[in-house]
């Protein structure tokens, strides 16, 4: 971002921020569906800790994403949560199975689907289905570059771990939340030179991405993948905004989930008093339906990241910090790509002439 647009932008961040946080209330008033959401995110991470499943988080996060305002909307996202995640472990699982010795055959794979998910998730009425199933093939494959092996069983637990933290958030939407409530308007995405050339930049930039991280052997990333997936927009500006969103809204759920750690130093009861009370404060903003809404759901992605590790209360800081890492190493990589994706296209409009 250059220092001219950056700074309207954080200031904008700022004051929306302000006011969501002006909203928060921990009872009455507009905390009944925070509350349901935050329930939802513990009862699903309690249940997985109890099951001793791979990733307790895993269940946190579809549980989270899964509680929207109304029971009949939780509903359907919950479905194509499902669906999706069953599908993208699916592509994930065929693609390291045919391509994982064959490298060029593998970069071809991903500049493919990087193009078709990123296009259909602009286009498609099944926008969500389209985004989470190339992120959780990408994941699936991220697995299966470093460990052929495990791609099975990786999509297998990513699969059930989904699998709990939907049904415990559709539960929970049908007992608590009103049955409908008004859908945002959908955002329609022209089909132009714009999409075409940010559809172009996702494969690309998916397509490169493991031979950079192999080159300088860098972690996280599967979360640079998703960054690529979830970030890229055909518009510059709502680009870098989405990108600001996700960036301080992982830092600040991340830093808020390592505070609250600090605070209740490994001590169960007051670990899942404090992970309660902080997924309120975020739920607020996450359904707040303000222009940084999208920054408080990566902020209850960023507070769960950081508090549930294993098998109980997380102890570590790292999961977290790679977490932001990727994030900012996706964003780099993806404004890199953008530019020589546009440079180029100017270069073959000027050679048209």
């Amino acid at each position: 971002m250059s220092g001219a647009t950056a700074a309207p932008k954080h200031g904008r961040f700022v004051d929306h921020l302000r006011a969501d946080l002006r909203r928060i209330r921990l009872w009455g008033g507009e905390s009944g569906r925070p509350w349901a959401s935050a329930v939802a995110v513990v009862s699903a991470v309690l249940l997985a800790l109890a099951l001793h499943m791979q990733d307790p988080w895993w269940a946190g996060i579809s549980a989270w994403v899964c509680m929207q305002p109304s029971a009949h909307a939780s509903l359907v996202r919950a479905g194509w949560r499902m669906t999706a995640s069953v599908a993208g472990a699916g592509v994930g699982c065929v693609a390291i199975a045919l391509f994982a010795d064959q490298h060029v055959a593998m970069h071809v794979f991903l500049f493919v689907l990087g193009i078709v998910g990123h296009w259909q998730q602009l286009t498609s009425r099944y926008s969500y289905a389209w985004l989470l199933s190339s992120v959780t093939a990408l994941i699936v494959i991220y697995s299966g570059l470093g460990n052929p092996a495990s791609t099975f069983e990786v999509a297998w637990f990513r699969a059930v771990e989904v699998a709990l933290g939907v049904a415990v958030a559709a539960v929970v939407a049908i007992l608590f939340l009103p049955e409908r409530s008004d859908p945002p308007p959908a955002a329609a995405v022209p089909v132009d030179d714009a999409l075409v050339r940010s559809s172009i930049t996702t494969g690309l930039t998916l397509s490169a991405l493991p031979a950079l991280w192999s080159t300088f052997d860098l972690p996280a990333l599967a979360t640079v993948f998703s960054s690529v997936v979830l970030l890229m927009q055909p518009a510059h500006d709502a680009m870098r905004w989405k990108a600001l969103n996700r960036f301080l809204g992982c830092l600040i759920g991340g830093g808020f989930g390592i505070l609250l750690l600090g605070v209740v130093n490994g001590a169960f009861l007051p670990w899942l008093l404090a992970f309660l009370l902080g997924l309120v404060a975020v739920a607020h903003v996450h359904l707040g339906g303000s222009p940084i809404a999208y920054a408080g759901t990566q902020a209850g992605f960023g507070l769960i990241v950081a508090m549930v590790q294993g098998q109980g209360p997380s102890e570590a800081l790292s999961p977290a910090l790679d977490r932001l890492f990727g994030i900012g190493a996706g964003l780099l990589v993806l404004e890199a790509m953008t530019v020589l994706v546009d440079e180029a296209d100017w270069l073959l409009r000027r050679l048209r002439r």
